[in-house]
């Protein structure tokens, strides 16, 4: 295997198995809700370590991930991270909302969950081939991003809680976020 720039997961994955068996036994247990922050030089191979760990946790029948990385918004903007963040976590859960949910509750409550997240969010679901999700964010002249950015951390464990599932959310390159007006004081 020669160097790449590119995270690298599989077979290919070298030196890194303890790290990933260290992070995937209290992730893949549904229980637990430990927090991780990896953290080192750049290079290293944090993000192949977060996209094996996707991999694999991706097989856990009651676990859902959401990964992102930060680095593929654009433009980086707290609200484009937010949009997408919200996207992200929907499509990711996109399987668990099937059809337990009469139609009307799945319009209705993304609907009212998403409201207090983002004014103006026009949603539509698809399941299936039969109905199909769709959102779309409208501009508002004055947002609290303060607390749309809590409210946006937590859809997922609101959607874990709705699912029964456990949500693992991977943000990648995650001290972007330091890099907003009021960054520090967002994290």
């Amino acid at each position: 295997m020669g160097f790449t720039l590119k995270p690298v997961t599989g077979t290919q994955l070298i030196g890194r198995e303890e790290i990933v068996q260290t992070l995937l036994k209290e992730l893949s247990n549904t229980k637990s809700d430990t927090d991780y922050a990896l953290y080192g030089r750049r290079r290293v191979g944090k993000t192949s370590v977060l996209r094996e760990m996707e991999r694999r946790l991706r097989t856990e029948k009651n676990i859902v991930i959401v990964y992102l990385s930060l680095w593929q918004i654009f433009p980086f903007t707290l609200k484009t991270f937010l949009e997408r963040l919200i996207v992200t976590i929907l499509e990711s859960y996109h399987e668990k909302l099937s059809l337990k949910h009469a139609i009307s509750d799945l319009m209705k409550t993304p609907a009212a969950m998403l409201k207090t997240i983002l004014e103006g969010i026009a949603i539509s679901a698809t399941l299936r081939d039969d109905l199909i999700f769709t959102l779309s964010f409208k501009n508002q002249p004055e947002v609290d991003y303060s607390k749309l950015f809590e409210k946006a951390f937590s859809l997922p464990e609101t959607l874990a809680k709705d699912t029964n599932t456990k949500c693992v959310l991977i943000l990648d390159e995650f001290p972007s976020l330091l890099e907003f007006k009021d960054g520090l004081s967002l994290v």
